[in-house]
């Protein structure tokens, strides 16, 4: 089954119980890049801790975007709290991974990409206990 949602992130777990998703994607969120919003971003450990709760043990989170420094801070901030990455790329379309994709491009992936802008992607594993 798959649900899509466009909600406010900080409501997540008002959707899904505890345990309930296999996988999360986070595509082309907002990269927050100035410090007083970084509680903002949706790799900040505020927000990864609603991911775990509602994730199953060994689920995956899934990230893209353009934005270099922001894809520097979740690589910093999933291992800090919980979440082992197990691929990731600077450039997902000259990548392995780009087949994982299906093919589907959000608007703003689009956009990047037809500008020249190399994707970001990461593949996280959440390694809470059971």
């Amino acid at each position: 089954n798959v649900a899509y949602l466009r909600i406010m992130m900080q409501f997540i777990d008002d959707f899904f119980e505890e345990n309930e998703v296999d996988e999360i994607w986070l595509t082309f969120p907002d990269p927050r890049p100035k410090d007083r919003d970084e509680k903002k971003r949706l790799t900040h450990p505020n927000f990864l801790n609603k991911y775990q709760k509602v994730l199953k043990p060994d689920g995956i989170l899934h990230l893209k975007t353009d934005s270099a420094p922001f894809f520097e801070y979740s690589m910093e901030s999933l291992p800090a709290n919980k979440f082992e990455i197990i691929a990731s790329t600077n450039d997902l379309y000259e990548s392995t991974w780009n087949k994982d994709h299906f093919g589907i491009k959000t608007r703003f992936e689009k956009i990047f990409y037809e500008k020249g802008f190399p994707i970001n992607y990461l593949r996280a594993i959440n390694k809470k206990e059971a």
